[in-house]
């Protein structure tokens, strides 16, 4: 817990510095919402910011955020020491680290949405329940980018008796498709039925820069869960009896996802700042495995080498972008 409370007073003192998202969400608190609110996009994100930009200024708001996120961190704690046969100490708290510093203080309208995610893995919400569809609602309508974080978990936990290989094939599905749907092209045949493609996908330009150590940091997305998949029994994503969605999240959507970005991105020839995007999301699938395996098996040399991997690849996110 003490490890959870220097991160926390980390967010306070941080802010605002190492940040390169930090000058657009100043836009996007003092002007209306910004473009989000130009494209209709996130509007309980926009209302909270254009309700709160009348009251107090951007950098308190900032402040206060860190408040509620380092509360958040203290609940999570708690609650996934509930779920979990170790107690929820420096290791797990360590392995939250790469999820505080890409989501909490960087990407804030995402991590305000994921927290709302955790909050209700944590406690094991089903769908069969309106808490979990009130969460699901609010969640999405901070940043639409969770949707398949709860599309993942309203499969796995509808049913009342938990299946392993299910929730494997739903969970590698969903993420399959989030993948493509992110992908311009892709996305206009995805998407264009159900929304308006500019909202969802940025066209960030083409020329995707490609050379050998890029090709062995990407395939590092693949290889390290699949190696995963062979190191450790289905015990290690499970809680007791029941399947962990922050495991198969971790572990089946990143398999899915990232191998169809990577690809999709070098026949495309996207962005680099399309790729980037990509890229953040991989490393949040990432944390979040790496924080299962801290809690199933916090000992084993492969759960560290994939959460010091993962913190390791957020700083590296936060100095290039």
């Amino acid at each position: 817990m003490s490890y959870l409370l220097v991160l926390s007073a980390a967010l306070f003192v941080a802010s605002g510095k190492y940040d390169p998202d930090y000058t657009a969400y100043r836009a996007i608190y003092e002007l209306g919402g910004s473009w989000l609110s130009a494209q209709g996009r996130d509007p309980v994100f926009v209302y909270l910011t254009d309700f709160l930009s009348s009251v107090m200024p951007y950098e308190q708001f900032r402040y206060a955020l860190s408040g509620v996120f380092a509360g958040g961190l203290v609940y999570l704690a708690v609650k996934l020491a509930n779920s979990t046969a170790t107690r929820f100490g420096f290791v797990q708290a360590m392995f939250l680290t790469p999820i505080v510093l890409l989501k909490f203080h960087v990407q804030i309208r995402e991590g305000m949405a994921l927290l709302l995610w955790l909050i209700a893995v944590a406690n094991q919400t089903s769908p069969r329940y309106t808490r979990f569809w009130v969460l699901a609602a609010l969640s999405s309508a901070i940043h639409v980018g969770v949707l398949p974080l709860w599309g993942a978990a309203t499969l796995i936990k509808w049913s009342r008796e938990p299946n392993y290989l299910r929730a494997a094939y739903v969970t590698f599905l969903v993420f399959a498709l989030y993948s493509l749907a992110s992908i311009p092209g892709s996305s206009e045949i995805l998407l264009s039925p159900f929304f308006d493609v500019n909202q969802i996908v940025r066209d960030t330009g083409f020329g995707l820069d490609i050379s050998g150590p890029k090709l062995a940091y990407w395939s590092l997305f693949t290889v390290l869960p699949a190696i995963t998949l062979f190191t450790f029994s289905r015990s290690a994503w499970r809680y007791g009896a029941d399947i962990s969605i922050l495991g198969m999240v971790g572990t089946y959507g990143l398999l899915a996802f990232f191998p169809v970005a990577a690809v999709g991105g070098v026949i495309l020839q996207v962005g680099e700042a399309q790729f980037a995007n990509a890229l953040r999301v991989a490393a949040t699938l990432m944390a979040l495995l790496a924080v299962q395996l801290s809690m199933t098996r916090p000992k084993h040399p492969l759960t560290w080498l994939i959460g010091m991997f993962a913190i390791a690849d957020t700083i590296r996110l936060l100095i290039v972008d």
